[in-house]
């Protein structure tokens, strides 16, 4: 960074083409997402991010449909990101230790900004 602050990251990501592949509609296109992230943030904590129930997209929805992260951040209590069973909404469900909080999402995946 320009302040000489170091953000490191590194991913193993696979993903697989479950849906679509035999046609020219991009909007029926399906992917499973699996992998790991892991780095130092900007505050110079370490962090890892796991799928543990591979991430499911659908090319026609704006958010990530199905599929859970584990999120490992230094000094805390791992949490869990559970996007729920395939309905294409924006709700996920948050849960550290024994508590849980179903959130709105804000953004949408990544694909659907290439594709729009």
């Amino acid at each position: 960074m320009p302040d000489g602050k170091i953000i490191e990251r590194s991913f193993d990501r696979q993903r697989e083409w479950i849906a679509g592949q035999d046609t020219r509609n991009i909007w029926d296109d399906e992917f499973l997402v699996t992998g790991t992230t892991t780095g130092v943030n900007i505050k110079g904590m370490e962090y890892t991010n796991t799928i543990t129930t591979a991430l499911h997209s659908k090319r026609a929805c704006r958010f990530i449909v199905s599929g859970v992260v584990r999120i490992e951040r230094e000094g805390m209590e791992p949490m869990e990101l559970n996007y729920g069973e395939g309905e294409c909404d924006a709700v996920a469900m948050v849960t550290q230790g024994d508590q849980s909080k179903e959130i709105l999402l804000k953004h949408r995946h990544r694909l659907w900004n290439k594709v729009n």
